[in-house]
């Protein structure tokens, strides 16, 4: 199943029109119809979040799918839980991924070192 179909069969199966989703989350119905539509891929992480808390369902229930195209790959899903489940762990990757990947490597080193 495409994104695009999953989005539509969890807003037709609560009963909501685009224009409620599109309150609930703060996105615009036009880019709600767009990505029903196929019309729009990929969507930020920030929006999969908006749209699965407003449908009750966690993010890796709009990840799976068989369209390459509309999805992040499975074994990326259990960090992107993580990442989005805390915040802590989202305010490190933000600033972590401003660094160089020297300085990455030396934090990972030192984060090694703690977990043992």
């Amino acid at each position: 199943m495409r994104l695009s179909d999953k989005l539509r069969e969890l807003r037709e199966d609560r009963g909501l029109e685009q224009l409620d989703v599109a309150k609930m989350t703060g996105l615009t119905s036009g880019y709600i119809s767009h990505l029903e539509q196929g019309r729009k891929k990929n969507p930020s992480m920030n929006t999969l979040k908006k749209l699965s808390d407003a449908y009750g369902v966690p993010v890796s229930t709009l990840l799976v799918a068989t369209d390459r195209d509309d999805i992040i790959p499975g074994d990326e899903l259990e960090y992107l839980e993580i990442i989005l489940g805390n915040e802590k762990i989202k305010e490190l990757v933000n600033t972590v991924s401003k660094l160089s990947n020297s300085d990455i490597e030396k934090m990972i080193k030192i984060a090694e070192s703690w977990s043992q």
